[in-house]
C-alpha cells in the first residue's frame, strides 16, 4: 500500500512538472510549490514569498495563478486584462494576457528584504544563472536567459528606487 502511494505521488508530481514551463523544469520545482503553500500566512514577508512562487511557477499563465489565489480565499476582483487579488495587506496584480503578461506582487517589506527573499528562494530552487542588476537605488532586475524577468522597485502607482518600506515584485513572462 506505502509503495502504491509513493508511485501514485511520483506520477503526480511528474504530471504537474510535464505542465510547468521549461524554464522551471531545470529547477527543483518542489521548493516553489512549498512556497505556494504559504498563501494564507500572516506574515507579509512569507505571504509575498508564496505569491512570488506562484508568478514564477507559471510566468505566462494568469489563469493558473489566479486559481491558485482564489484558492487560498484571496479576495480577488477587476476585469479582462487587470485582475487584483489581495490577502492581508499583500497585494497581486495580474495584467495583461498570456501572450504579453505580468504578475505584480506588493507588500510591507522593503526592497532589501525583497530581493533577500526572493534570492534565497531562486537559489534554494537550484535555479542558476541569473544575472542581476542594480538601478538607482535599491531598485533591481533579476534575468535568466530561459527565464522570466524580474524588477524590483517601491510599491505604488509611482515606483521609486529610494529605500521604501513598501516593495513590488514584478514578474513579467515576456522580457523586453
Amino acid at each position: 500500500m506505502m509503495v502504491r502511494k509513493t508511485l501514485t505521488s511520483a506520477l503526480l508530481v511528474l504530471a504537474l512538472t510535464g505542465q510547468m514551463s521549461q524554464t522551471t523544469a531545470a529547477q527543483d520545482i518542489s521548493v516553489l510549490t512549498a512556497e505556494t503553500a504559504m498563501l494564507q500566512s500572516s506574515d507579509h514577508s512569507v505571504l509575498m514569498r508564496a505569491a512570488v512562487a506562484a508568478c514564477l511557477l507559471h510566468p505566462t499563465d494568469r489563469k493558473t495563478i489566479l486559481t491558485l489565489l482564489e484558492g487560498a480565499k484571496w479576495t480577488v476582483g477587476g476585469d479582462d486584462e487587470w485582475i487584483e487579488a489581495g490577502f492581508n495587506d499583500v497585494w497581486v496584480t495580474l495584467m495583461g494576457s498570456n501572450d504579453d503578461f505580468f504578475c505584480d506582487v506588493q507588500g510591507d517589506i522593503s526592497q532589501a528584504a525583497a530581493l533577500a527573499g526572493l534570492k534565497d528562494m531562486i537559489t534554494a530552487a537550484h535555479w542558476d544563472n541569473w544575472t542581476i542588476t542594480q538601478e538607482d537605488g535599491e531598485c533591481h532586475s533579476l534575468n535568466h536567459p530561459q527565464g522570466p524577468g524580474i524588477y524590483i522597485t517601491s510599491a505604488g502607482n509611482d515606483p521609486v528606487c529610494t529605500p521604501q518600506p513598501h516593495s513590488a515584485i514584478r514578474i513579467a513572462g515576456q522580457r523586453n
